[in-house]
């Protein structure tokens, strides 16, 4: 549905129950996309723990250790495996079963076109390159203003690997693309179709916070920026009408954080970057501390500039502008 579908009389009753649906249906989508991601992380995990695992099972039946520290030692490994980059990786690049179900349930069970998801052709590699730009420049602004304020610092990484930081971008392409098909491509298509376009933004930028909140290190002004970043990249998207832009934003902007400034990408290791960060101790304010920048208030500046641009440029032109133009 577009924009234009909606209009105030709709029934009340009416209203609130399309909206649930909406909800309903991408809760679902969430539940057997997770489903699907589930499994390539298991099956990393697994491989991860096997060998050390076995040796426990055998120093088990040897009587060497009691059941008890076979199952503390067994939790041990499996969460020292789901911070290894390789199950990082198998995170992101799970995310396309999220994609594929968002696509199969849209177009093909409820005969949607593509575009109605912003999947369209028209400039999509020049809104995919612009976007890559305005993500770097977005985080590496908010990490000037950390350094600049003295609150955390830089310095090149020793034996980088170059290979898994390859890995990641592409990782990243996958999850960024997931996170904006699913929340701004679906969830505030659907909503801006049945409710004010404003309700819309705010109520899919929320959403897309809370799936955060069980990340390390979560605070308030963590919840604030990701409730600030959904509401940026949704007006980006509206601008653009294209999932390209949005999505190569989006993605650009977990690559830097992690893998090229080494910055927690939300409270999350994604196996080192080009860089590392350090954290002025005592600066979480405006460093994020574990949660990463995107906990401090260098994130909120930018992000609030970045809002306040695109609704300041979106603002329709004066008719003394349009004649001197003319």
């Amino acid at each position: 549905m577009s924009n234009q579908d909606y209009t105030p009389n709709t029934p009340p009753n009416r209203s609130r129950r399309t909206v649930t649906s909406i909800f309903l249906a991408f809760v679902l989508l969430m539940l057997i996309g997770s489903a699907g991601q589930s499994i390539p992380v298991n099956v990393v995990t697994y491989v991860l723990i096997f060998p050390e695992s076995m040796e426990l099972v055998e120093q088990m039946l040897n009587g060497a250790i009691t059941q008890q520290q076979y199952l503390t030692s067994l939790a041990e490994l499996v969460l020292d495996a789901t911070a290894h980059p390789a199950t990082v990786l198998a995170t992101l690049f799970g995310t396309g079963a999220i994609i594929a179900a968002c696509l199969v349930y849209h177009c093909a069970i409820k005969k949607n076109s593509p575009s109605t998801l912003g999947i369209r052709k028209q400039n999509a590699f020049c809104h995919y390159i612009i976007g890559l730009l305005f993500g770097f420049m977005l985080f590496s602004g908010a990490l000037a203003v950390v350094i600049f304020s003295g609150a955390g610092s830089i310095a090149l990484a020793k034996n980088a690997n170059y290979l898994y930081i390859v890995l990641f971008f592409l990782g990243f392409l996958v999850q960024g693309f997931e996170e904006e098909l699913l929340l701004r491509g679906f969830l505030f298509g659907q909503l801006k179709g049945v409710t004010s376009r404003s309700w819309a933004v705010f109520i899919s930028s929320l959403f897309f916070s809370l799936l955060h909140v069980g990340n390390p290190g979560v605070n308030f002004t963590a919840i604030l920026n990701l409730t600030l970043f959904g509401i940026f990249a949704a007006m980006y998207y509206q601008r653009t009408q294209s999932i390209w832009g949005v999505s190569a934003l989006h993605s650009m902007w977990n690559f830097t954080q992690g893998n090229i400034w080494g910055v927690p990408v939300s409270g999350l290791n994604v196996g080192g970057g080009i860089f590392t960060f350090t954290p002025t101790t005592g600066r979480e304010v405006t460093n994020g501390g574990l949660f990463g920048l995107e906990g401090g208030l260098a994130v909120t500046v930018v992000l609030m500039i970045g809002i306040f641009m695109l609704f300041w440029t979106s603002l329709p032109k004066s008719p003394r502008a349009t004649i001197i133009q003319d």
